[in-house]
């Protein structure tokens, strides 16, 4: 229960460090709106939807060995009756903001779904492409001084937000996948692919035993426990579909899954969420899911991140 406010002091910092605090809140439409902050805030998001659980997010610089987060109702016209609640509250280190870095020498492309337009093509990875500036070798793994020095850029997160009515949604959490330098006098600049989680699967092989009449999800569930997928980042559906036998033998683990998804039939998908779930929808979902029978629209001035 939050009350006024709610405050905790962190401990354990690191000055210079920057680190990102993430917490779920609960609202109701009798309460103030509430706002996530933190000394010295970089930056604070307040609750902008209501009787639902809402990711809220702020970012410090630690120019202490501690710090105060505080969660707080905002002043608002009208008497507030209700109390708002707290989920939970993590605390990671952030990565360089590169936001300044990025070119536009081209369009910032993004893509997620399948392969072709077709609806029974192979679900593909999402993926990400753009440019950033390198003018200073900073981000060039052979410079003494550069944050990369003696490690490798492949592999490392990549974070992409759209910041919206003081709230970031997640537009692209995923890794990347090719980083490729140009050093050419007149032009340093970075060429950055990224891939999401699915990306991974897809270089993961797996055989599984054999199962009867299985659902769909549970074949789903067999190959994200061959991979060791945490069982508290799966959102899947029961599924519409019975497969009289099922099993796979060293195929990779994204391969597996869109054979599931061809079993199920259309419009069945699979896709990793903003937080990182792995997330499987099975053929009836339009009719259920509130994602499909519900609109957003939300503005977007990009964020990229990386460490």
């Amino acid at each position: 229960n939050v009350g006024l406010a709610a405050t905790k002091t962190l401990s354990g910092l690191t000055v210079g460090r920057s680190y990102v605090v993430t917490a779920w809140v609960w609202a109701t439409f009798e309460s103030f709106p509430v706002k996530l902050s933190a000394t010295s805030a970089l930056y604070e998001t307040i609750i902008n939807h209501y009787d639902r659980w809402v990711q809220l997010e702020t970012s410090f610089t630690a120019v202490a060995s501690t710090h105060d987060i505080k969660i707080y109702m905002a002043d608002g016209p009208q008497i507030s009756t209700g109390q708002p609640y707290i989920d939970f509250i993590e605390l990671s280190v952030a990565g360089d903001d590169i936001t300044d870095r990025v070119l536009n020498v081209e369009d910032i492309n993004w893509r997620y779904g399948r392969d072709q337009a077709r609806a029974l093509s192979a679900i593909a990875p999402g993926n990400v492409q753009f440019n950033m500036l390198n003018l200073d070798g900073l981000y060039s793994p052979n410079n003494p001084v550069s944050v990369l020095n003696s490690s490798s850029a492949s592999g490392a997160p990549v974070l992409i937000r759209a910041l919206f009515e003081n709230r970031f949604y997640t537009i692209f959490n995923g890794f990347i996948d090719d980083f490729i330098i140009n050093n050419m006098p007149s032009f340093f600049d970075i060429r950055i692919t990224g891939l999401d989680q699915l990306g991974r699967m897809g270089s993961m092989n797996i055989s599984t035993a054999l199962y009867s009449s299985i659902y769909t999800s549970q074949a789903v569930h067999a190959v994200l426990d061959e991979i060791d997928w945490p069982t508290n980042k799966r959102k899947i559906d029961l599924g519409s579909t019975i497969i009289p036998w099922w099993w796979e033998e060293d195929v990779s683990a994204l391969e597996a899954i869109n054979k599931i998804v061809r079993a199920e039939g259309l419009p069945a998908f699979v896709y990793i969420d903003d937080l990182g779930n792995f997330v499987f929808r099975d053929r009836q979902h339009r009719f259920i899911s509130d994602n499909s029978i519900n609109i957003t629209v939300i503005g977007l001035s990009y964020r990229f991140k990386v460490p």
